[in-house]
């Protein structure tokens, strides 16, 4: 158990620890990436490059009921000899808007999957009783209704049906 998060015991036991291996030599001005990450059964407490951060106040708890969405943005890079691989990073923002990207080594890991069905449990009956009432819901670009079906960018997508079901 990585130092400072053994004392976490509001998030319940603890299911897996990612440490990224990688050495940061500059800090992050943009949205935080964890050096160390440790998922519980309530949600998870992260703590960006654990050289510089040596107390407690620097962990950061997310639990599974404050993260309003999560984004995938997923790549192709060039490898060798003409070869390409997939690179994923995903943003999580809790509700009152507060952001952290996870990387590749959670999806390696299995630990987004983990993350994306606590979160999907507590957003989906919610979000399946409005579209069951009839509301549009947007997700970035894409809306989606239950009487005229998909919109990408607020146009409505060739081949959807007028009827969509859950």
């Amino acid at each position: 158990m990585p130092t400072g998060f053994e004392s976490l015991t509001s998030l319940g036991p603890v299911r897996a620890v990612f440490e990224d291996e990688g050495v940061q030599i500059l800090p992050n001005f943009g949205t935080p990436v964890p050096s160390v990450l440790v998922r519980y059964h309530d949600g998870f407490a992260y703590r960006v490059q654990a050289m510089l951060a040596r107390n407690r106040k620097d962990i950061h708890i997310w639990r599974w009921d404050e993260v309003a969405t999560i984004e995938s943005n997923i790549w192709r890079r060039r490898g060798q000899y003409g070869s390409s691989y997939a690179v994923a990073e995903y943003t999580l923002t809790k509700r009152a808007g507060e952001k952290v990207v996870l990387n590749d080594t959670m999806k390696e890991s299995g630990g987004i999957a983990h993350i994306k069905e606590a979160v999907f449990a507590l957003l989906e009956p919610p979000l399946a009783k409005r579209y069951e009432a009839g509301e549009a819901l947007t997700f970035g670009p894409v809306t989606i209704h239950r009487q005229s079906g998909l919109e990408l960018d607020q146009k409505n997508t060739p081949g959807t049906s007028s009827r969509m079901s859950t």
